[in-house]
């Protein structure tokens, strides 16, 4: 495992960045499930990989949610639950700062509880950095900020277009910050 202190201090470009975004059953951290991630693997602000699985929650999706972002229970019928694919995916993140939109307060929880991603992962939320970039700027949804950034956004609510918009989001807030983020510390 890699100490802390020292990711801390790498600089940005030395460090691989995994983009995410999941797709969920409802809005609940505490009772919902994963139906869908994608996943992105940035070296240098390259894309080098990508991870993408539909999940069966083993439970149904709330109206509210396959309305939003158009997946329903049939589609999920034949997909591997989320214990088939923890080992693959926590395989493709080791050793990665984990980055999405608004991660610290809805997708981590459910990767803790769900994917048993360690309690040692480091996140980057690009809605921490917007608020950070833009404070006097209202709205800091994913969409508005692509629309701020004049970043194409030909789909939201599913992950890996998603992933698409919060990739590109994160590599403009590091560029724009570039005299302030130079390390992995000045973005956390």
């Amino acid at each position: 495992m890699v100490c802390k202190t020292k990711i801390l201090n790498t600089q940005l470009r030395n460090i691989e960045f995994i983009v995410l975004d999941l797709e969920t059953t409802g809005l609940s951290i505490y009772e919902d499930r994963i139906i869908e991630i994608g996943a992105v693997r940035l070296k240098n602000g390259r894309k080098i990989d990508k991870f993408y699985s539909l999940v069966n929650p083993q439970k149904t999706i709330s109206p509210f949610a396959s309305q939003k972002h158009g997946i329903y229970n049939y589609h999920l019928l034949e997909a591997p639950i989320s214990c088939m694919i923890r080992k693959y995916f926590c395989h493709f993140i080791e050793g990665c700062v984990l980055v999405g939109h608004n991660i610290m307060n809805f997708d981590r929880h459910f990767l803790y509880r769900e994917l048993k991603v360690t309690k040692n992962t480091l996140f980057v939320d690009t809605l921490g950095l917007s608020r950070r970039l833009f404070p006097d700027k209202h709205g800091h949804s994913l969409d508005m900020i692509a629309k701020r950034l004049k970043i194409r956004n030909i789909q939201s609510h599913r992950a890996l277009y998603d992933v698409k918009v919060t990739m590109d989001v994160f590599l403009k807030f590091v560029e724009l910050g570039k005299t302030k983020f130079k390390t992995l510390r000045d973005i956390i």
